[in-house]
């Protein structure tokens, strides 16, 4: 060992400048990044130790001026080898400026051959620096002259930033730095508790889910920097090792935040099933990473992160041709974080400088975001509120549209109960005007068929009494009263029938083309012994080939009712006109007396079956007010209409208006 030392200060006092690089440190004031030729092993099998390191010859490696060490990924250890002339007297720092590697060893030999040695890197506890902060920072004396050994490994993105320099310096560009993470830091606790308190009152997941993406953020960010292990498990290194489980917790919250903000379920199924399955990936790429298996874990959690980051930001753009006009604020913050991410990784390889700049890109990037997604919540939250006051508008507009349909229908409704009150205010006048009726029909079926069958009972036996006596007179004036009777109760029994027809809907209605003139002589040739008995005048005043369009039947039974009326009614001697006319597309038929007439109070009750309206005829004639009865149905039936003018001793006229052909065949065609 005494041997070793005397070749170690040999080594140290005549031979470095041929072996090592120099470098002068002469101003307090700055802090010096280690420049100019420096001399590095590769140690691929972790086999050298120092002792073995010093005694190889070591080629040296030209930094130029602002360059970086880069070794990218790799598994070797590797030694850094250097001289170091202090002319300013006071003592002097080296510091690492990655707080992620994970084995930072630092040797110092001064002149006479005392070596100083510091243990540090991510896996070694914290309490050995020699200064607390965020960086590898150790003390390199106040030697006038020193030899560096720096031993160093680490299994990550291994970027080795070195500078020397005072305690001043040194005080001053942590000052610098711990602004710039403060200020970071700051706006992303702003972002976390505002949007914290947003999600007590509102109760929105989604918010939770920012807060969850942004928290896991600062915490990987704060990982990186070294800042977690200041602050969180400075004396628990393990949670340093492998790769960070906040990368898999970042690609979840990234997924559970984007999936529910962009509303994919409603506007991108498909992809919002992809991003399931990139969350479950992530999930189970903890299990690799808890077992550090570094080689899978680190490949397959970066193929996850960039497959999410570069296919959120092309189905967000989707989403927002889609419908989903709140991605914009989302395309905006994602696209910031994506060119963060960009810049660090190509500084990490290789492709960009090292610098402050290149190495916070992804700390601005997070910011940004963090900022742009809280806004982009905002507006979402107002999109919610319109689309909410929409809804309470529409709803409202709703409701007064269904209170105004209530409305008219309670008015259609009042409208449709007043005209069914109507009917059957108007069906209980009609089933009282049947139930008159019926009782009127039971008077005459038991008063006026009741009275001739009784006198038709005793005709025979006083027949023959009057045979018996050869009173052929008293004989011949029975016969002329039983003639009467029975030309009456047929007359009667024809109007029941028809009666009774019309009721139940039964009479056959077959209007066609009648000859007024061949019904008139029809019917004058019933009455012609009534008018020759009672010495009473028709007058005919028919055109020749003038029709009506009506059923036969039903104008005949019109016409005998009327006409018989009129001879009951005249007096002996008297004179009844028939006439007929057209006039308008219509027949006009006039059958009108000279008789005792009618004051004007009864007609207006003549077409209406009544008890006791009826009277007898000026010779004592049996009416029963059915025939006229029968006569309005029968009209209305035709579609015709009869009006009735009288005075009372100065007779009677009835006028039957019924269509002729041409009329009702425009009135069919019309209807």
């Amino acid at each position: 060992m005494q041997l070793k030392k005397i070749i170690t200060t040999f080594l140290l006092g005549f031979s470095t400048i041929l072996i090592f690089a120099q470098i002068v440190y002469t101003d307090t004031d700055i802090l010096y990044r280690v420049p100019g030729n420096i001399s590095i092993l590769e140690d691929e099998e972790h086999q050298f130790t120092l002792d073995e390191v010093l005694e190889i010859d070591i080629p040296h490696y030209p930094i130029e001026e602002g360059e970086v060490l880069n070794f990218k990924h790799t598994e070797s250890k590797f030694w850094i080898l250097f001289d170091l002339e202090n002319k300013t007297g006071e003592e002097l720092f080296l510091i690492g400026g990655n707080p992620m590697i994970h084995y930072l060893n630092i040797y110092v030999l001064d002149t006479l051959g005392n070596v100083t040695s510091v243990k540090s890197g991510t896996m070694t506890p914290h309490h050995t620096r020699s200064l607390r902060s965020s960086d590898f920072t150790f003390s390199l004396g106040k030697h006038a002259q020193s030899k560096i050994i720096i031993e160093t490994y680490t299994p990550t993105d291994f970027i080795f930033e070195l500078f020397i320099g005072s305690s001043k310096a040194l005080i001053e560009d942590l000052h610098y730095t711990d602004t710039l993470n403060g200020i970071w830091l700051g706006i992303m606790l702003a972002m976390i508790l505002y949007n914290l308190f947003i999600l007590f009152n509102i109760r929105d997941k989604i918010y939770l889910y920012y807060i969850l993406h942004i928290s896991v953020a600062v915490l990987m960010m704060l990982r990186f920097k070294g800042i977690a292990f200041d602050w969180l498990w400075p004396n628990s290194p393990v949670f340093n090792e492998g790769t960070s489980i906040f990368t898999c917790l970042i690609v979840i919250t990234s997924i559970l935040f984007s999936t529910n903000f962009l509303d994919m379920e409603k506007y991108a199924p498909r992809a919002n099933r992809f991003f399931q399955l990139l969350a479950v990936l992530a999930v189970l790429n903890i299990i690799p990473i808890q077992m550090d298996i570094r080689p899978f874990a680190n490949i397959a959690i970066q193929l996850n992160a960039a497959i999410l980051s570069i296919s959120l930001f092309f189905v967000s753009i989707y989403i927002y041709f889609t419908g989903n006009m709140v991605a914009k604020y989302y395309i905006i913050a994602w696209t910031t974080l994506l060119a963060s991410n960009v810049i660090l990784i190509l500084t990490l390889n290789g492709v960009l400088p090292v610098n402050t700049y290149t190495l916070s890109s992804f700390q601005f990037g997070s910011a940004v975001e963090a900022i742009l997604l809280s806004n982009a919540l905002a507006d979402k939250i107002n999109q919610y509120k319109l689309e909410k006051q929409s809804a309470q508008q529409l709803a409202f507009e709703q409701a007064k549209e269904n209170e105004r349909i209530v409305k008219e229908q309670n008015i259609i409704l009042e409208e449709k109960v007043q005209l069914r009150t109507e009917e059957l205010k108007q069906e209980k006048e009609k089933y009282e005007e049947l139930n008159i009726t019926k009782d009127r029909i039971f008077a005459i079926l038991g008063h006026d068929l009741r009275k001739p069958a009784l006198a038709f009972r005793g005709v025979a036996r006083k027949v023959n009494y009057l045979l018996k006596k050869n009173d052929f007179k008293s004989i011949n004036l029975i016969g002329e009263s039983i003639e009467k009777d029975a030309y009456a109760l047929n007359q009667l029994i024809d109007n029941l029938l028809n009666w009774a027809l019309t009721q139940k809907n039964a009479v056959p209605c077959n209007p066609m083309d009648v000859d007024m003139e061949d019904v008139l002589e029809n019917v004058l040739l019933i009455f012609e012994k009534v008018a020759s008995d009672k010495k009473i005048q028709i007058e005919i005043n028919v055109p020749e080939n003038l029709t009506a369009w009506v059923d036969r039947n039903a104008l005949l039974t019109i016409l005998r009712n009327l006409l018989d009326n009129a001879m009951k009614y005249s007096n002996e001697g008297g004179t009844v006109q028939l006439k007929a006319r057209s006039d308008n597309g219509k027949i006009e038929i006039s059958i009108k007396d000279d008789g005792v007439g009618m004051p004007e109070e009864k007609i207006k009750d003549l077409f209406v079956l009544k008890r006791g309206k009826s009277k007898k005829g000026t010779a004592n004639e049996k009416g029963t007010g059915l025939g006229l009865h029968l006569v309005h149905e029968l009209i209305n039936m035709n579609k015709g209409d009869i009006l009735v003018k009288s005075e009372l001793n100065k007779g009677t006229e009835f006028i039957i208006i019924l269509p002729m052909l041409a009329y009702a065949q425009e009135e069919l065609s019309s209807g």
